[in-house]
């Protein structure tokens, strides 16, 4: 299926520009503009990896662009907000790529990686 311009969807996370209010299976998620440009970028991508320089480019106008360490704290907030409904975090952080969205298929690798079979 070939996305369209402007269409976020993945995992059941809709955040497409042609919504009012983002959701996660029909379930309005509060989210701000900030961690909509933040999100949108991460489902862009996806499944690369992406560093808070390269996001501060994409989430903020160049006269607006705060410190990288910002974006630390907006991920923070993205995945306190999604936990509470979901009950699991939504980005997460591949220490020295970046960050990316976690889907039930990440998840499952991750843990597939991390078990020892010998």
């Amino acid at each position: 299926e070939l996305s369209m311009p402007g269409h976020y969807a993945l995992a059941g996370l809709d955040i497409s520009v042609d919504l009012r209010t983002p959701t996660y299976f029909f379930t309005p998620l509060p989210f701000t503009k900030t961690e909509l440009m933040i999100l949108r970028y991460l489902f862009r991508i996806y499944p690369a990896t992406a560093k808070s320089e390269k996001i501060l480019k994409y989430a903020y106008r160049p006269a607006k662009r705060p410190d990288p360490s910002n974006i630390r704290t907006h991920i923070s907030i993205i995945n306190k907000k999604f936990k509470s409904i979901t009950g699991r975090n939504l980005v997460y952080q591949v220490f020295g790529k970046g960050y990316s969205i976690l889907t039930p298929e990440v998840s499952d690798n991750q843990k597939k990686e991390t078990v020892s079979i010998n």
